[in-house]
């Protein structure tokens, strides 16, 4: 007499955990992937247009036989990268001015590196940003929100360093992850970020018009 055997119904508590435990192991590295991935991306674009701002610096130079004016010697924000004043005192009510006025001109205020920094926050001067947009428009309108390193530091700036009569500049920003990529130089870093750099090594002429500029220069 044949017997007929008992068929197993649903699972064992052990087989259900393991079944978790593989769905959560896969989930964890597909976030990894995707984050690394995404983090690819954003460097990439932040490198081009790191590049892109070089150049311009170069050619306006080459143009002028000088480069733009600042108020002195000193770090001032590419518009690329970083948070409008409006979307920083959105972000965090820190009370920055929504318009800033250099040169005699008056812009929408455009901020740059750690926005909730006291004192470690920089500014886009408007005649500088206007020399430069007459030479290469990078700015991406409504998108800069997207381009943060983290919560509260991104962007690209511009550094003067010498004399009027022989100044040299130096293009930084911020990337994801503790590394430079390959053109650049390293800065800094504290694992998660790092501040990143190229140097324009031609020296040109500069005017540094002495202006009272507050915005971490």
């Amino acid at each position: 007499m044949l017997r007929r055997s008992r068929q197993k119904l649903g699972f064992t508590l052990v087989e259900i955990l393991v079944v978790v435990m593989l769905i959560a192991l896969l989930t964890t590295i597909g976030l990894v992937l995707w984050r690394g991935v995404d983090s690819r991306a954003f460097n990439n674009r932040v490198m081009f247009a790191m590049t892109s701002y070089r150049d311009a610096f170069t050619l306006y130079a080459s143009q002028e036989k000088r480069y733009p004016t600042v108020p002195r010697a000193g770090n001032y924000c590419l518009p690329y990268g970083g948070l409008t004043g409006a979307e920083v005192n959105s972000r965090w009510s820190l009370g920055r001015p929504t318009n800033i006025t250099g040169g005699g001109v008056t812009e929408a205020s455009y901020f740059c590196r750690d926005f909730t920094m006291s004192g470690g926050y920089y500014a886009a001067y408007p005649p500088l940003s206007r020399a430069i947009d007459s030479i290469a428009k990078l700015k991406l309108p409504n998108e800069n929100s997207d381009y943060l390193t983290s919560l509260s530091s991104s962007g690209i700036w511009v550094q003067y360093s010498g004399t009027a009569a022989s100044s040299t500049l130096t293009i930084l920003g911020f990337f994801a992850g503790g590394s430079c990529p390959a053109g650049t130089s390293h800065g800094w870093d504290d694992g998660s970020k790092a501040i990143c750099y190229i140097s324009i090594p031609k020296a040109y002429p500069t005017t540094y018009t002495g202006e009272t500029w507050p915005y971490g220069a």
